[in-house]
């Protein structure tokens, strides 16, 4: 089971198998199974889904040292690569809202600074700690 959890919600992904969840009472339980996600939001209300392939394939992606894009902007993509990388993503207030979608080697940031250069231009800098995207 894939968990993970921001500020607003807290999240579970069957990737295979089946993964049993319970509630406050014994009573109260569900079998999951592969492709099924269980999200509780900041208020505890549940909810449950089925993911098809494509998002679970996505959503894993890091699993298997990945990081499959889905139209997030530049932004929120250098915010995946810096949580895996010591250097650092930097893209500049002009291209940080552009979205971008595609399948990285999550170790290899600058490959990434490159698909941005080659796709929405400008310029790239590095120093020893970071890739600046401008």
């Amino acid at each position: 089971m894939l968990l993970y959890k921001d500020g607003n919600y807290e999240s579970g992904i069957v990737l295979e198998g089946h993964a049993s969840v319970k509630g406050q009472r014994n009573s109260e339980y569900k079998i999951l199974s592969a492709g099924e996600q269980i999200t509780r939001n900041q208020t505890g209300q549940i909810h449950f889904s089925y993911l098809d392939t494509e998002t679970l394939t996505r959503l894993s992606a890091w699993t298997k040292g990945q990081v499959s894009l889905d139209t997030q902007t530049i932004s929120e993509a250098s915010d995946i690569f810096n949580r895996y990388n010591q250097k650092q993503l930097v893209p500049s207030f002009r291209l940080a809202d552009y979205r971008l979608s595609g399948m990285f080697d999550l170790k290899r940031p600058d490959v990434f600074a490159l698909a941005v250069k080659a796709v929405l231009g400008g310029e790239i800098r590095e120093d020893g700690q970071h890739i600046y995207i401008e």
